[in-house]
């Protein structure tokens, strides 16, 4: 929600945000992304309502398309040029094995992301994300010893606290806009 009517999309495009999901009156889990989407749901008497859409930094490697050839490199590194090369930073490998290096490796008319994931795939590595309310970070990895054990929360569904509950008829798709690089 705003107050501001006058409300810019590329004021916020790419900026960063974070989700706080709380149980037991504590934040259990915090979600950190950049913003990919805004959507206008409509105004009220005092406010704008909005829509916001958070992604991961390697949601933009959707948005690149390459054709490159990549020789005599392994798959971590060819992974760390292409991430590098898309500007994010926030990513580490925890990696148990020995990768050999390639002859060469072909990328052709594929988005970075599915190249990314292809090669993961492709040399069984995997990755998860670690949230903070100040950034998230890639962790690429090979073996179920590196991934940290889950810590969970007790929710008391008994008291949710007070229910509001929203409709709205209408036959209008709310403005709507994406980033694209």
């Amino acid at each position: 929600m705003a107050n501001d009517i006058e409300f810019s999309f590329e004021a916020l495009s790419r900026k960063t945000g974070v989700l706080s999901v709380y149980g037991q009156g504590l934040a259990a889990r915090q979600f950190n992304g950049s913003i990919s989407e805004l959507s206008y749901m409509g105004s009220g008497r005092r406010y704008s309502r909005y829509q916001i859409t958070l992604v991961p930094q390697l949601w933009f490697l959707t948005q690149r398309q390459d054709c490159r050839i990549f020789q005599n490199k392994t798959a971590p590194d060819i992974i760390r040029h292409v991430l590098d090369d898309a500007g994010m930073s926030d990513y580490r490998f925890e990696l148990a094995g020995q990768y050999q290096e390639k002859d060469y490796v072909l990328q052709y008319r594929e988005n970075d992301h599915h190249f990314v994931q292809r090669l993961l795939a492709e040399h069984g590595m995997w990755f998860y994300f670690e949230h903070s309310d100040a950034a998230h970070t890639m962790v690429i990895v090979d073996s179920n010893d590196a991934i940290p054990e889950l810590v969970s929360t007790p929710l008391n569904a008994s008291y949710l606290g007070p229910m509001l509950y929203h409709s709205q008829i209408s036959f209008n798709m709310p403005s709507r806009l994406n980033v694209s690089c």
